[in-house]
């Protein structure tokens, strides 16, 4: 809860320290003590350092949604060596192994385009300290050569396990989104 409020949410610190020093210079100034100087100097410190603090630390919640990021862009961009770079090396999806999955995706992009991947509304948890599990919505655009769709939405769960300080990818699942056509990798055109 701390780690969150200190290291996660720059903007919403930023503000309570604002805040906070608004409230101690006020006192200062009513008193002009030498104490309360201190303290209004401390808290502008605080205002100060805790958010630039804040936005260098990244958490391994953080950490997990960027390589959720990352893995969203190597798609949108046809990469698959960095989307390789993500996947532990005991990755499976829906019973495809790494490098099956890898094979599909490639058929898979290779025949669609897909652009405009957006991930929001993430939720990570953390089972133990080297495993992590985060659900997400997607969105994106799918063309291919007979069809498009502007905004295709999808939901998936990745879970990772951490390797050599690096957040890995060990399993993706997509969660039905009802009434929606894409259940899991057997819908993906391959």
């Amino acid at each position: 809860m701390i780690k969150s409020a200190l290291f996660e949410h720059p903007v919403a610190l930023l503000l309570v320290c604002l805040v906070a020093e608004v409230v101690i210079a006020r006192r200062w100034a009513q008193t002009r003590t030498r104490l309360g100087g201190r303290v209004a100097l401390i808290g502008l410190m605080a205002a100060v350092t805790l958010p630039i603090i804040s936005v260098l630390v990244v958490t391994d919640r953080e950490q997990i949604e960027q390589t959720c990021q990352l893995a969203g862009n190597a798609i949108d961009d046809g990469n698959l060596r960095a989307l390789r770079d993500l996947l532990a090396s005991t990755f499976h999806a829906e019973g495809i192994d790494r490098e099956d999955f890898l094979r599909r995706a490639e058929e898979t992009m290779t025949r669609n385009r897909v652009d405009r991947i957006r991930l929001r509304n993430f939720d990570v948890s953390f089972p133990d300290p080297s495993d992590a599990v985060a659900t997400f919505d997607a969105t994106c655009a799918v063309r291919s050569a007979d069809a498009y769709a502007d905004s295709v939405p999808t939901r998936w769960r990745l879970e990772f396990h951490l390797v050599d300080d690096r957040w890995r990818i060990t399993e993706v699942r997509s969660i039905p989104i009802p009434p929606f056509f894409f259940r899991g990798f057997s819908d993906a055109p391959h």
